[in-house]
């Protein structure tokens, strides 16, 4: 069983209370002690404390419990770098969620405490879909606030709706009792700050330096958090959203598009086109050429260039569809790679045959004869893949669906 430990620590009421499981943990050695004091060993007027982990390990009987701590900022961070190098899990209950939501397309972009947490599960989907569980196929999606809860280890957290109105509402029917729900306009926000003129402390006013640092705050976090998904919209537009890809297989469908590039150049040794001279009822020998001969010279051609230099698009598409995945400065063009590069491959697929004809009527020498020529197996193959790599990228990074299937009910 998981061992986890309740902590409230309030520093001005002076309230500290820890407790795992129902039990109750002796607080008396460090009732009246700083919390940047207690948190390591110390030994004060004979009394010795072994400081806040290992006190814990021994109170749990555990060396990596959880610890829930409710406190304030400054004492969580004093608590978060004294567990640091422990293998203790800290959860606070100062958590921030900022949901970004555009209903046209259907985006949906989350940051947990300004980390951006992974949406690709319901990317395409609206708030009413994934405000739910959903299991489709291989898709498993617990709702959304369940899934925040798993995300943080806390059913304690604040939502910063940012989006229309109408859907925030949405949010706030199902909202769990511990879970806040606010509405968030960055600009708003911003312009409070502006219009915030500092207060002159006098001996009969009291400073109002903490509200102001709370408020401020929490419209910076929003404000930041925006801009932070707008910083990375552009990466984020590129999420693949594999929920679309009909493949049970968990492999493949990560990686389809290198499947189908792979496949691109694997066709590439099988008959792209043949051809042969005919004069009258006179048929020549014909010859077969591969893709890969198109590129790297088709050896019954001992005249002239024996080769098309658009070959080489027929290896440079799949080539650039696999590293794609693997150079950083592309990952904002992924979108646009995935449909326009085997779009290319096509139209490039057809110049070469036409280009490899007209190299070959070069070649035929004899007056009266004339070309004929067929495609062959591996051209039909390399297109489909092209086509196959094309509709892929457009699933993967535009959202588009498979026609799905009517069931006739009779």
């Amino acid at each position: 069983m998981e061992s986890i430990v309740k902590m409230v620590y309030k520093k001005d009421l002076n309230v500290l209370k820890i407790s795992c499981n129902g039990k109750a943990f002796d607080v008396s050695r460090i009732k009246d002690i700083p919390i940047e004091q207690w948190v390591f060993p110390f030994c004060s007027k004979g009394v010795k404390w072994n400081g806040l982990y290992e006190e814990l390990k021994v109170f749990t009987e555990s060396n990596d419990f959880t610890l829930h701590f409710d406190s304030d900022d400054t004492s969580f961070e004093i608590v978060k770098y004294a567990l640091a190098e422990t293998p203790a899990k800290l959860i606070g209950t100062n958590n921030i969620v900022t949901i970004l939501y555009n209903e046209n397309p259907f985006t949906t972009r989350i940051t947990v405490n300004g980390n951006v947490f992974n949406t690709a599960r319901i990317q395409n989907r609206s708030i009413d879909e994934w405000i739910n569980p959903i299991q489709i196929r291989d898709l498993q999606w617990n709702g959304i606030f369940e899934e925040i809860t798993e995300f943080i280890g806390t059913d304690v957290y604040k939502i910063y709706f940012v989006g229309k109105q109408e859907f925030m509402k949405l949010l706030i029917d199902k909202c769990p009792k511990n879970v806040d729900v606010f509405y968030r306009d960055p600009k708003i926000a911003e312009k409070v700050n502006k219009v915030k003129q500092p207060v002159k402390s006098t001996p009969n006013t009291v400073s109002s330096t903490i509200p102001k640092v709370n408020m401020e705050s929490v419209s910076l976090a929003a404000k930041k958090t925006s801009e932070k998904l707008k910083n990375t919209a552009a990466e984020s537009d590129s999420t693949e959203n594999l929920n679309n890809i009909p493949i049970k297989n968990d492999f493949i469908r990560k990686n389809i598009m290198s499947v189908c590039a792979v496949i691109s150049i694997i066709m590439t040794f099988l008959p792209f086109a043949s051809f042969s001279a005919k004069a009258g009822d006179v048929t020549g020998n014909k010859i077969s050429v591969s893709g890969f001969e198109t590129l790297f010279g088709v050896k019954e051609i001992k005249v002239g260039s024996n080769s098309s230099v658009f070959g080489l698009i027929l290896f440079l598409v799949p080539i650039i569809i696999i590293v794609m995945n693997y150079i950083k400065p592309l990952k904002p063009f992924k979108k646009y790679i995935a449909v326009g590069a085997p779009t290319l491959g096509i139209i490039g697929e057809f110049i070469t045959f036409f280009d490899l004809r007209g190299t070959f009527k070069t070649f035929i020498q004899d007056e009266g004869a004339k070309l004929s020529s067929s495609l062959g197996i591996g051209f039909f193959l390399i297109l489909a893949s092209f086509i196959l790599t094309a509709v892929v990228g457009l699933m993967i990074y535009h959202g588009v669906e498979l026609p799905k299937k009517k069931n006739d009910r009779k």
